[in-house]
């Protein structure tokens, strides 16, 4: 008994006292008609219903997203493959190239040779198409 007014002045001194219609006892459980029961039923399953249109369409929507990703990153490896044979071909070319000027001493004269005789012979061909016109 002592527990019990205890925890009635804890709840009158919370506020948690019961006023008005909401603080009446009831006599017996509350009546419910055969009409609100089939209504919440009705509701109950549009519901879950609804839920399960909404997972389905999540489940699709996230399938064709993925979908879509695959096919992306299979066109990027696709130019990545491309893009690292080009690559190697092109790494191949100026190793080529770097054995060519590395030829030695010969290959330099050759190349001044070159020079010197397109410096001599441009101003000549340049007169002679002057010429020609």
């Amino acid at each position: 008994m002592q527990k019990l007014t205890k925890v009635m002045s804890l709840t009158f001194a919370m506020g948690l006292e019961p006023l008005g219609v909401m603080g009446q006892q009831c006599d017996g459980p509350p009546i419910v008609s055969e009409n609100n029961v089939t209504s919440w039923k009705f509701w109950m399953f549009g519901m879950m219903f609804i839920l399960l249109l909404g997972l389905v369409a999540l489940a699709i929507f996230a399938r064709r997203k993925w979908k879509s990703l695959v096919e992306d990153v299979e066109s990027i490896q696709q130019q990545l493959g491309d893009h690292y044979e080009y690559a190697a071909w092109l790494c191949e070319h100026l190793d080529n190239l770097n054995w060519l000027v590395n030829d030695g001493p010969g290959l330099a004269e050759r190349l001044n040779e070159l020079h010197v005789r397109f410096t001599i012979l441009r101003p000549r061909s340049q007169g002679e198409f002057c010429s020609l016109r």
